[in-house]
């Protein structure tokens, strides 16, 4: 039999996994939603609607995991939870689907062998929990404390994206070197000079409003060059450019 403390020691080990995997993608809820659309399992439309359930799963084990109340149900939903990514990664990555992964959003994106081989690590520390549950007291107000936590953690999913905290999720900021960034169909260097970067993407009014002064800076005789990023593929984009005629060249990522 497992000591008991080895057993809280991995109980709580696992709920900082869900708690910083929940955190991390609460920080932007849609970026989680783009990596479930880029496994191809469920239709895209399902995506955000995925992303905000999988962050309200790991936020209640984490705080059954933390106060103690049902943990070995949250262990048990642990596995099954860990079993099923692990699943869905491995579909999507046989498919060719797939190339960056991982439960913790965009701030440590992996490749789907080491997604897995971190999911069957996670495994193990539920199973050490579950081996060692029996000889694990429920701690005193384990209910009440489960009862005070959890709708303290159901705010971040609606908190989060408004945190300034932006650079946990994304390199993308005001002076950032993008020289490496995979952009096709542009004939300006990306890593030459300073370049003014502009993302764009359908159904995006914020691109539209900006349009009219990067034309303007994209006619500036000593102005920075400017280059647009299309996010989709290069129909997409060539229908975008028709359809809003912007007045610099705009590439695909």
């Amino acid at each position: 039999m497992i000591s008991h403390r080895l057993g809280l020691a991995a109980s709580i080990a696992l709920a900082v996994v869900w708690l910083s995997a929940a955190v991390l993608k609460s920080l932007d809820p849609a970026a989680f939603a783009e990596q479930i659309t880029q496994h191809r399992i469920t239709p895209a439309s399902w995506s955000q609607p995925l992303a905000y359930a999988f962050i309200i799963i790991e936020l209640l084990l984490a705080s059954s995991l933390i106060t103690g109340y049902r943990r070995r149900i949250a262990l048990v939903g642990s596995v099954v939870l860990l079993v099923f990514f692990i699943v869905i990664t491995a579909v999507a990555w046989a498919r060719g689907d797939l190339a960056d992964c991982g439960c913790f959003g965009r701030l440590a994106p992996r490749g789907p062998d080491m997604t897995i081989l971190q999911d069957i690590a996670f495994i193990a520390l539920a199973i050490v929990g579950l081996l060692a549950r029996r000889a694990t007291p429920r701690p005193r107000r384990a209910t009440a404390s489960f009862a005070v936590l959890t709708p303290l953690l159901m705010l971040l999913p609606v908190v989060g994206p408004w945190l300034p905290f932006d650079s946990l999720v994304t390199d993308l900021r005001p002076g950032a070197d993008l020289s490496d960034l995979a952009v096709e169909n542009v004939v300006q260097p990306l890593d030459q000079g300073t370049v003014v970067l502009a993302f764009v993407s359908n159904d995006c009014d914020a691109c539209l409003d900006a349009l009219p002064g990067l034309n303007a800076i994209a006619h500036l005789d000593d102005g920075p060059p400017v280059v647009g990023i299309f996010a989709g593929d290069r129909a997409m984009a060539m229908d975008w450019i028709f359809t809003h005629v912007p007045e610099f060249e705009v590439g695909d990522a």
